[in-house]
Protein backbone atom coordinates (compact mmCIF):
# COMPACT_ATOMS: atom_id res chain seq x y z
CA UNK A 1 0.00 0.00 0.00
CA UNK A 2 2.66 2.51 1.10
CA UNK A 3 4.60 1.55 -2.07
CA UNK A 4 1.11 2.31 -4.46
CA UNK A 5 0.90 5.53 -2.43
CA UNK A 6 4.43 6.43 -3.08
CA UNK A 7 4.14 5.57 -6.74
CA UNK A 8 1.38 8.51 -6.82
CA UNK A 9 3.14 10.86 -5.05
CA UNK A 10 6.14 10.45 -7.66
CA UNK A 11 3.73 10.49 -10.62
CA UNK A 12 1.99 13.80 -9.20
CA UNK A 13 5.32 15.09 -8.93
CA UNK A 14 6.52 14.05 -12.47
CA UNK A 15 3.34 15.64 -13.46
CA UNK A 16 3.79 18.87 -12.70
CA UNK A 17 7.46 18.94 -13.58
CA UNK A 18 6.05 18.42 -16.88
CA UNK A 19 3.24 20.91 -16.59
CA UNK A 20 6.84 23.06 -15.82
CA UNK A 21 9.00 21.81 -19.20
CA UNK A 22 5.71 22.32 -21.03
CA UNK A 23 4.87 26.24 -20.40
CA UNK A 24 8.21 27.19 -19.41
CA UNK A 25 9.67 28.58 -22.56
CA UNK A 26 6.48 30.30 -23.80
CA UNK A 27 5.74 32.02 -21.30
CA UNK A 28 9.48 33.05 -20.76
CA UNK A 29 8.50 37.01 -20.03
CA UNK A 30 5.35 36.92 -18.27
CA UNK A 31 4.76 38.48 -15.35
CA UNK A 32 5.48 35.84 -12.15
CA UNK A 33 2.45 35.09 -10.08
CA UNK A 34 2.71 32.17 -7.68
CA UNK A 35 -0.45 30.04 -7.12
CA UNK A 36 -0.79 29.34 -3.77
CA UNK A 37 -3.35 27.90 -1.03
CA UNK A 38 -5.38 30.28 0.50
CA UNK A 39 -3.37 31.77 3.09
CA UNK A 40 -0.53 32.38 1.08
CA UNK A 41 1.89 29.41 1.20
CA UNK A 42 3.61 26.73 -1.59
CA UNK A 43 2.10 23.66 -1.90
CA UNK A 44 5.21 22.26 -0.78
CA UNK A 45 9.19 23.11 -1.28
CA UNK A 46 12.01 21.12 -3.69
CA UNK A 47 15.72 21.52 -3.61
CA UNK A 48 17.19 21.87 -7.22
CA UNK A 49 20.89 21.24 -7.67
CA UNK A 50 23.44 22.64 -11.44
CA UNK A 51 26.94 22.61 -12.27
CA UNK A 52 29.05 26.08 -11.03
CA UNK A 53 30.56 27.99 -13.80
CA UNK A 54 27.57 27.12 -16.42
CA UNK A 55 25.67 30.24 -16.92
CA UNK A 56 23.03 28.19 -19.40
CA UNK A 57 22.08 26.18 -16.41
CA UNK A 58 21.93 28.92 -13.98
CA UNK A 59 19.46 30.91 -16.24
CA UNK A 60 17.40 27.91 -16.80
CA UNK A 61 16.95 27.51 -12.93
CA UNK A 62 15.89 30.42 -12.52
CA UNK A 63 13.24 30.52 -15.39
CA UNK A 64 12.26 26.96 -13.73
CA UNK A 65 12.26 28.40 -10.74
CA UNK A 66 9.63 31.09 -11.63
CA UNK A 67 7.52 28.39 -13.53
CA UNK A 68 7.54 26.11 -10.27
CA UNK A 69 5.54 29.23 -8.46
CA UNK A 70 3.11 29.64 -10.76
CA UNK A 71 1.72 25.79 -9.61
CA UNK A 72 2.79 26.29 -6.06
CA UNK A 73 5.65 24.99 -5.76
CA UNK A 74 8.80 26.23 -4.31
CA UNK A 75 12.06 25.49 -5.28
CA UNK A 76 15.70 26.39 -3.75
CA UNK A 77 18.55 25.88 -5.47
CA UNK A 78 22.03 25.81 -5.57
CA UNK A 79 25.27 25.79 -7.76
CA UNK A 80 27.71 22.53 -6.85
CA UNK A 81 31.53 21.59 -8.52
CA UNK A 82 31.72 18.22 -10.45
CA UNK A 83 32.86 16.27 -6.97
CA UNK A 84 29.99 17.31 -4.74
CA UNK A 85 27.34 16.52 -7.60
CA UNK A 86 28.60 12.77 -8.03
CA UNK A 87 28.55 12.41 -4.16
CA UNK A 88 25.21 13.09 -3.86
CA UNK A 89 24.45 11.24 -7.24
CA UNK A 90 25.84 8.40 -5.35
CA UNK A 91 24.20 8.88 -1.69
CA UNK A 92 21.03 9.41 -3.41
CA UNK A 93 21.30 5.58 -5.12
CA UNK A 94 23.01 3.74 -2.81
CA UNK A 95 21.02 5.33 0.33
CA UNK A 96 17.77 6.50 -1.47
CA UNK A 97 18.91 9.81 0.02
CA UNK A 98 17.10 13.07 -0.63
CA UNK A 99 18.74 17.13 -0.49
CA UNK A 100 18.53 17.28 3.20
CA UNK A 101 20.21 13.89 4.16
CA UNK A 102 22.83 14.44 1.73
CA UNK A 103 21.57 13.53 -1.74
CA UNK A 104 19.44 15.13 -4.30
CA UNK A 105 15.77 15.89 -4.99
CA UNK A 106 16.17 17.69 -8.74
CA UNK A 107 18.79 18.32 -10.87
CA UNK A 108 19.28 20.33 -13.98
CA UNK A 109 22.37 19.33 -15.95
CA UNK A 110 23.50 18.15 -19.57
CA UNK A 111 23.16 14.79 -18.21
CA UNK A 112 23.76 12.01 -21.18
CA UNK A 113 21.54 9.71 -22.01
CA UNK A 114 23.26 7.31 -24.13
CA UNK A 115 25.42 8.07 -27.13
CA UNK A 116 24.70 9.11 -30.16
CA UNK A 117 26.96 5.88 -31.96
CA UNK A 118 23.92 3.28 -30.74
CA UNK A 119 20.84 3.30 -28.71
CA UNK A 120 21.67 0.52 -26.89
CA UNK A 121 23.53 2.76 -24.80
CA UNK A 122 20.28 4.37 -23.21
CA UNK A 123 19.88 1.41 -21.46
CA UNK A 124 22.83 2.52 -19.56
CA UNK A 125 20.54 5.22 -18.19
CA UNK A 126 17.02 3.99 -18.44
CA UNK A 127 17.30 0.43 -17.08
CA UNK A 128 17.50 -1.48 -13.49
CA UNK A 129 20.57 -2.67 -13.87
CA UNK A 130 21.54 0.29 -14.51
CA UNK A 131 21.65 1.97 -11.48
CA UNK A 132 24.62 3.77 -9.99
CA UNK A 133 26.56 2.89 -8.82
CA UNK A 134 26.75 0.13 -11.60
CA UNK A 135 25.42 2.90 -14.70
CA UNK A 136 24.29 5.82 -14.87
CA UNK A 137 20.55 5.41 -13.66
CA UNK A 138 20.96 8.06 -11.34
CA UNK A 139 17.37 8.46 -10.86
CA UNK A 140 16.25 4.90 -8.84
CA UNK A 141 13.50 4.22 -12.06
CA UNK A 142 12.85 0.77 -12.98
CA UNK A 143 10.01 0.02 -15.59
CA UNK A 144 10.17 -4.12 -16.14
CA UNK A 145 8.15 -3.62 -19.67
CA UNK A 146 11.33 -1.59 -20.19
CA UNK A 147 14.03 -3.53 -18.98
CA UNK A 148 12.33 -6.20 -21.54
CA UNK A 149 12.37 -4.59 -24.45
CA UNK A 150 16.15 -3.65 -24.14
CA UNK A 151 17.21 -7.30 -23.44
CA UNK A 152 14.67 -7.63 -26.80
CA UNK A 153 16.49 -4.82 -28.67
CA UNK A 154 19.87 -5.67 -28.05
CA UNK A 155 20.12 -8.52 -29.68
CA UNK A 156 18.53 -7.84 -33.08
CA UNK A 157 20.82 -6.75 -36.05
CA UNK A 158 18.52 -5.09 -38.14
CA UNK A 159 18.28 -1.12 -37.76
CA UNK A 160 14.74 -1.33 -38.35
CA UNK A 161 13.34 -3.83 -36.09
CA UNK A 162 16.21 -2.29 -33.22
CA UNK A 163 13.75 1.11 -34.02
CA UNK A 164 10.27 -0.35 -33.54
CA UNK A 165 11.77 -1.49 -30.34
CA UNK A 166 13.51 1.84 -28.90
CA UNK A 167 10.22 3.69 -29.63
CA UNK A 168 8.02 1.33 -27.99
CA UNK A 169 10.72 2.71 -24.65
CA UNK A 170 9.98 6.01 -25.68
CA UNK A 171 6.32 6.04 -25.46
CA UNK A 172 6.32 4.23 -21.94
CA UNK A 173 8.94 6.55 -20.33
CA UNK A 174 6.54 9.57 -21.89
CA UNK A 175 3.41 7.99 -20.94
CA UNK A 176 4.72 6.48 -17.52
CA UNK A 177 6.50 9.08 -15.31
CA UNK A 178 9.70 9.21 -16.95
CA UNK A 179 12.88 9.73 -14.61
CA UNK A 180 14.10 12.86 -16.63
CA UNK A 181 12.72 15.88 -18.59
CA UNK A 182 14.69 16.98 -21.46
CA UNK A 183 13.94 21.13 -21.35
CA UNK A 184 16.20 21.66 -24.68
CA UNK A 185 18.97 21.23 -27.00
CA UNK A 186 21.61 23.82 -26.99
CA UNK A 187 24.10 24.83 -29.70
CA UNK A 188 27.19 24.96 -28.14
CA UNK A 189 30.60 26.26 -29.02
CA UNK A 190 34.04 25.33 -29.48
CA UNK A 191 37.01 28.00 -29.49
CA UNK A 192 40.22 27.56 -30.45
CA UNK A 193 43.18 29.61 -31.62
CA UNK A 194 42.95 30.46 -35.80
CA UNK A 195 46.28 28.36 -35.47
CA UNK A 196 44.92 25.48 -34.66
CA UNK A 197 44.87 22.31 -36.77
CA UNK A 198 43.32 18.36 -36.85
CA UNK A 199 39.89 19.67 -34.25
CA UNK A 200 37.15 17.63 -35.54
CA UNK A 201 34.04 18.69 -34.56
CA UNK A 202 32.53 15.27 -34.67
CA UNK A 203 34.97 13.62 -32.55
CA UNK A 204 35.83 16.28 -30.33
CA UNK A 205 38.00 15.03 -27.67
CA UNK A 206 37.07 10.91 -28.16
CA UNK A 207 40.48 10.56 -30.06
CA UNK A 208 42.22 13.00 -27.28
CA UNK A 209 44.64 16.07 -28.39
CA UNK A 210 47.95 14.15 -29.91
CA UNK A 211 47.14 14.83 -33.53
CA UNK A 212 46.17 18.00 -32.85
CA UNK A 213 49.28 20.93 -34.17
CA UNK A 214 49.60 24.49 -34.42
CA UNK A 215 50.87 26.00 -37.30
CA UNK A 216 54.49 27.12 -36.97
CA UNK A 217 55.12 25.15 -33.81
CA UNK A 218 56.84 22.14 -33.66
CA UNK A 219 56.33 20.01 -30.22
CA UNK A 220 56.96 22.90 -27.59
CA UNK A 221 53.63 23.08 -25.11
CA UNK A 222 49.91 22.84 -25.82
CA UNK A 223 47.29 24.89 -23.43
CA UNK A 224 44.11 23.19 -22.93
CA UNK A 225 41.43 25.37 -21.07
CA UNK A 226 38.44 24.60 -19.22
CA UNK A 227 36.83 25.47 -16.06
CA UNK A 228 35.59 22.12 -14.55
CA UNK A 229 38.20 20.38 -13.00
CA UNK A 230 38.20 15.87 -12.85
CA UNK A 231 36.17 14.34 -10.16
CA UNK A 232 38.93 11.37 -10.94
CA UNK A 233 41.60 10.63 -12.31
CA UNK A 234 39.96 7.31 -13.30
CA UNK A 235 36.99 7.96 -14.41
CA UNK A 236 34.65 5.37 -14.05
CA UNK A 237 32.96 6.77 -10.93
CA UNK A 238 31.78 10.16 -13.39
CA UNK A 239 33.32 11.75 -16.72
CA UNK A 240 33.06 15.32 -15.57
CA UNK A 241 36.35 17.23 -16.56
CA UNK A 242 37.56 13.88 -18.21
CA UNK A 243 38.47 15.74 -21.43
CA UNK A 244 41.23 17.66 -19.65
CA UNK A 245 43.23 14.34 -19.82
CA UNK A 246 41.33 11.06 -19.97
CA UNK A 247 41.83 10.19 -23.93
CA UNK A 248 45.64 11.62 -23.71
CA UNK A 249 47.00 9.03 -20.63
CA UNK A 250 44.24 6.10 -21.72
CA UNK A 251 43.16 4.18 -24.17
CA UNK A 252 40.47 1.44 -24.74
CA UNK A 253 40.17 -1.65 -27.31
CA UNK A 254 38.65 0.30 -29.99
CA UNK A 255 38.18 3.99 -31.45
CA UNK A 256 35.43 5.33 -33.47
CA UNK A 257 36.43 7.85 -36.54
CA UNK A 258 34.36 10.93 -37.58
CA UNK A 259 32.04 8.26 -39.34
CA UNK A 260 31.10 6.23 -36.78
CA UNK A 261 32.98 3.22 -38.01
CA UNK A 262 35.18 1.78 -35.71
CA UNK A 263 39.07 1.90 -35.85
CA UNK A 264 41.73 0.13 -33.80
CA UNK A 265 43.54 1.15 -30.54
CA UNK A 266 44.44 -1.42 -28.56
CA UNK A 267 43.52 -3.86 -30.47
CA UNK A 268 44.98 -3.72 -34.00
CA UNK A 269 42.49 -6.25 -35.30
CA UNK A 270 39.71 -8.13 -34.42
CA UNK A 271 36.81 -10.98 -35.34
CA UNK A 272 33.48 -11.92 -33.97
CA UNK A 273 31.85 -16.00 -34.27
CA UNK A 274 28.83 -16.31 -36.95
CA UNK A 275 26.47 -16.40 -34.25
CA UNK A 276 27.71 -13.04 -32.94
CA UNK A 277 28.61 -14.33 -29.76
CA UNK A 278 32.49 -14.58 -29.59
CA UNK A 279 34.71 -11.67 -30.04
CA UNK A 280 38.67 -12.17 -30.86
CA UNK A 281 40.92 -9.27 -30.38
CA UNK A 282 44.50 -9.31 -31.72
CA UNK A 283 46.31 -6.48 -29.67
CA UNK A 284 48.80 -4.90 -30.47
CA UNK A 285 52.67 -5.41 -29.43
CA UNK A 286 55.64 -3.05 -28.67
CA UNK A 287 52.64 -1.51 -26.10
CA UNK A 288 54.22 -0.22 -22.93
CA UNK A 289 52.55 1.64 -20.03
CA UNK A 290 54.36 4.13 -19.22
CA UNK A 291 56.70 2.96 -15.97
CA UNK A 292 57.53 0.62 -19.46
CA UNK A 293 55.94 -2.50 -18.22
CA UNK A 294 54.75 -4.36 -21.19
CA UNK A 295 51.34 -4.07 -21.91
CA UNK A 296 49.13 -7.78 -22.33
CA UNK A 297 46.20 -9.87 -22.49
CA UNK A 298 46.29 -9.54 -19.27
CA UNK A 299 45.81 -6.22 -18.50
CA UNK A 300 42.73 -6.58 -20.55
CA UNK A 301 41.64 -9.44 -18.79
CA UNK A 302 41.94 -8.13 -15.30
CA UNK A 303 40.09 -4.65 -15.95
CA UNK A 304 36.91 -6.10 -17.48
CA UNK A 305 36.87 -8.73 -14.38
CA UNK A 306 37.44 -6.46 -12.06
CA UNK A 307 34.65 -4.15 -13.72
CA UNK A 308 32.28 -7.59 -13.39
CA UNK A 309 32.79 -7.68 -10.08
CA UNK A 310 30.66 -5.17 -8.54
CA UNK A 311 32.81 -4.72 -5.78
CA UNK A 312 34.70 -2.75 -7.69
CA UNK A 313 31.28 -0.08 -7.70
CA UNK A 314 31.78 1.96 -11.25
CA UNK A 315 29.54 3.10 -13.55
CA UNK A 316 31.01 0.43 -16.55
CA UNK A 317 29.51 -2.40 -14.11
CA UNK A 318 26.10 -2.61 -16.08
CA UNK A 319 27.55 -2.34 -19.72
CA UNK A 320 29.65 -5.00 -19.55
CA UNK A 321 27.40 -7.22 -17.09
CA UNK A 322 24.29 -7.07 -19.15
CA UNK A 323 26.81 -8.10 -22.01
CA UNK A 324 30.08 -10.20 -21.25
CA UNK A 325 29.42 -13.53 -19.59
CA UNK A 326 33.38 -14.46 -19.83
CA UNK A 327 36.98 -13.11 -20.87
CA UNK A 328 39.78 -15.43 -21.76
CA UNK A 329 43.48 -14.57 -22.64
CA UNK A 330 44.59 -16.92 -25.86
CA UNK A 331 48.08 -15.71 -25.38
CA UNK A 332 50.08 -12.84 -24.08
CA UNK A 333 48.57 -10.20 -27.56
CA UNK A 334 45.10 -12.22 -28.02
CA UNK A 335 41.99 -12.28 -25.75
CA UNK A 336 38.32 -13.34 -26.15
CA UNK A 337 35.06 -12.34 -24.78
CA UNK A 338 32.25 -14.48 -24.85
CA UNK A 339 28.47 -12.72 -25.17
CA UNK A 340 26.30 -13.57 -23.03
CA UNK A 341 23.70 -12.57 -26.37
CA UNK A 342 23.67 -10.89 -29.62
CA UNK A 343 24.54 -7.22 -29.63
CA UNK A 344 25.05 -5.14 -32.00
CA UNK A 345 26.13 -2.38 -29.86
CA UNK A 346 28.62 -3.77 -28.16
CA UNK A 347 31.95 -2.06 -29.49
CA UNK A 348 30.14 1.26 -28.11
CA UNK A 349 28.40 -0.13 -25.22
CA UNK A 350 31.46 -2.20 -23.78
CA UNK A 351 34.65 -1.73 -26.10
CA UNK A 352 35.03 1.47 -26.36
CA UNK A 353 33.83 3.58 -23.47
CA UNK A 354 36.51 1.16 -20.94
CA UNK A 355 39.89 2.29 -20.46
CA UNK A 356 42.25 -0.36 -19.85
CA UNK A 357 44.08 0.01 -16.27
CA UNK A 358 47.34 -1.84 -15.59
CA UNK A 359 47.25 -5.39 -13.43
CA UNK A 360 50.87 -4.69 -12.25
CA UNK A 361 49.75 -1.47 -10.53
CA UNK A 362 45.94 -2.54 -9.46
CA UNK A 363 46.14 -6.21 -8.85
CA UNK A 364 47.48 -5.86 -5.27
CA UNK A 365 44.57 -2.83 -5.02
CA UNK A 366 41.24 -4.52 -3.50
CA UNK A 367 38.15 -3.76 -6.04
CA UNK A 368 36.47 -2.12 -2.57
CA UNK A 369 39.29 0.53 -2.90
CA UNK A 370 39.95 1.20 -7.23
CA UNK A 371 38.51 4.67 -7.04
CA UNK A 372 40.81 5.78 -3.89
CA UNK A 373 43.70 4.21 -5.19
CA UNK A 374 46.54 6.08 -6.69
CA UNK A 375 45.20 5.44 -10.23
CA UNK A 376 42.38 7.24 -9.98
CA UNK A 377 43.50 9.88 -7.47
CA UNK A 378 46.85 11.25 -7.75
CA UNK A 379 49.30 9.14 -10.26
CA UNK A 380 47.55 7.32 -13.23
CA UNK A 381 49.79 5.11 -15.60
CA UNK A 382 47.86 4.45 -19.22
CA UNK A 383 49.56 3.63 -22.51
CA UNK A 384 48.47 6.93 -24.46
CA UNK A 385 50.48 9.13 -25.94
CA UNK A 386 50.71 11.42 -22.84
CA UNK A 387 51.43 10.62 -19.46
CA UNK A 388 50.41 11.96 -16.41
CA UNK A 389 52.95 14.76 -14.48
CA UNK A 390 50.95 16.37 -11.87
CA UNK A 391 47.48 17.58 -10.68
CA UNK A 392 47.21 20.42 -8.51
CA UNK A 393 43.25 21.01 -8.30
CA UNK A 394 41.56 23.69 -9.51
CA UNK A 395 44.90 24.71 -11.04
CA UNK A 396 46.13 22.52 -13.65
CA UNK A 397 47.02 19.07 -15.43
CA UNK A 398 50.52 18.71 -16.64
CA UNK A 399 50.85 15.90 -19.43
CA UNK A 400 54.25 15.28 -20.84
CA UNK A 401 54.94 13.26 -24.29
CA UNK A 402 55.73 9.70 -23.64
CA UNK A 403 58.63 8.90 -25.90
CA UNK A 404 57.90 5.02 -26.03
CA UNK A 405 54.36 5.68 -27.83
CA UNK A 406 53.99 2.51 -29.61
CA UNK A 407 52.77 4.88 -32.60
CA UNK A 408 55.38 6.78 -34.40
CA UNK A 409 54.90 10.00 -34.79
CA UNK A 410 52.93 11.03 -32.10
CA UNK A 411 52.06 13.25 -30.18
CA UNK A 412 52.69 16.32 -32.00
CA UNK A 413 53.25 18.69 -28.57
CA UNK A 414 56.39 17.68 -26.22
CA UNK A 415 53.61 18.99 -23.18
CA UNK A 416 49.83 19.55 -22.67
CA UNK A 417 48.44 21.53 -19.78
CA UNK A 418 44.96 21.44 -18.85
CA UNK A 419 44.29 24.91 -17.47
CA UNK A 420 41.85 25.15 -14.58
CA UNK A 421 40.16 28.70 -15.22
CA UNK A 422 37.41 29.81 -12.57
CA UNK A 423 34.36 30.61 -15.11
CA UNK A 424 33.38 31.29 -18.26
CA UNK A 425 34.44 34.75 -18.57
CA UNK A 426 38.04 34.31 -17.30
CA UNK A 427 38.49 31.06 -19.82
CA UNK A 428 37.21 33.58 -22.55
CA UNK A 429 39.80 35.99 -21.59
CA UNK A 430 41.99 34.05 -21.52
CA UNK A 431 41.48 32.96 -25.20
CA UNK A 432 41.40 36.08 -25.91
CA UNK A 433 44.69 36.81 -24.42
CA UNK A 434 46.37 34.15 -26.18
CA UNK A 435 47.08 32.53 -22.82
CA UNK A 436 44.90 29.12 -24.12
CA UNK A 437 45.18 27.58 -27.48
CA UNK A 438 41.47 25.85 -26.98
CA UNK A 439 38.69 26.36 -24.62
CA UNK A 440 36.74 23.00 -23.92
CA UNK A 441 32.87 23.32 -23.42
CA UNK A 442 31.88 26.28 -21.54
CA UNK A 443 28.56 27.75 -20.89
CA UNK A 444 29.08 31.28 -22.82
CA UNK A 445 26.42 34.33 -23.08
CA UNK A 446 25.45 35.98 -26.33
CA UNK A 447 27.16 39.04 -25.63
CA UNK A 448 30.46 37.07 -24.78
CA UNK A 449 30.16 35.08 -28.16
CA UNK A 450 30.12 38.37 -30.20
CA UNK A 451 33.33 39.58 -28.52
CA UNK A 452 35.06 36.38 -30.42
CA UNK A 453 33.31 35.76 -33.51
CA UNK A 454 34.69 38.11 -35.23
CA UNK A 455 38.09 37.93 -33.75
CA UNK A 456 40.68 36.86 -36.60
CA UNK A 457 42.91 34.91 -33.91
CA UNK A 458 40.15 32.68 -32.86
CA UNK A 459 38.16 29.79 -34.76
CA UNK A 460 34.82 29.36 -33.19
CA UNK A 461 32.99 25.92 -34.75
CA UNK A 462 29.22 26.03 -33.53
CA UNK A 463 27.91 22.95 -33.12
CA UNK A 464 24.37 21.05 -32.29
CA UNK A 465 24.87 19.10 -28.87
CA UNK A 466 23.49 15.74 -29.07
CA UNK A 467 22.51 15.35 -25.77
CA UNK A 468 20.09 17.93 -24.24
CA UNK A 469 19.77 20.32 -21.04
CA UNK A 470 17.24 18.27 -18.73
CA UNK A 471 15.56 18.04 -15.44
CA UNK A 472 16.46 15.06 -13.58
CA UNK A 473 14.25 13.86 -10.74
CA UNK A 474 14.93 11.87 -7.69
CA UNK A 475 12.21 9.48 -7.69
CA UNK A 476 13.00 8.28 -4.06
CA UNK A 477 11.31 11.31 -2.72
CA UNK A 478 8.59 10.99 -0.82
Amino acid sequence: MFAKQAKIRNNKMIIAILLVVTITFSVLLMPIKAQTDEEGNYFFSIHMMTFRGRPESEKTVLVLKEEFAKIGIEVTYDTIDGTVWNDRGFKTALELATHETGGYDLHLGQYGLGSPRDPDSFGLTMSSEGRWPGGWNWWLWSNADVDDLYDEGRVLLERDERQAIYSQIQEITVDIAAPVIPIVFMKISRMMSSDLEGYNPVIGTNQGTSQWTLDGQSGGTFRYGGTRDPVSLLPWWGNIGSDNFARDIYESLVNFDENKNVVPELAKSWEYSEDGLTYTFHLNEGVTWHDGVPFTADDVVFTYEGILDKTSGTTMWSRVHQNIASIEKVDDHTVTFQLNDRNAGVFSTVFFPVYIIPKHIMEDVPLADWKHSDQATSSPIGTGPYKFIEWIPEQYITLEAYDDYYIAGEPNFDERISIILPDAATALAALQNGDIDYLSNTGYTVDQLALVTDDPNIKVINELRDRSLLLGVNLAHP
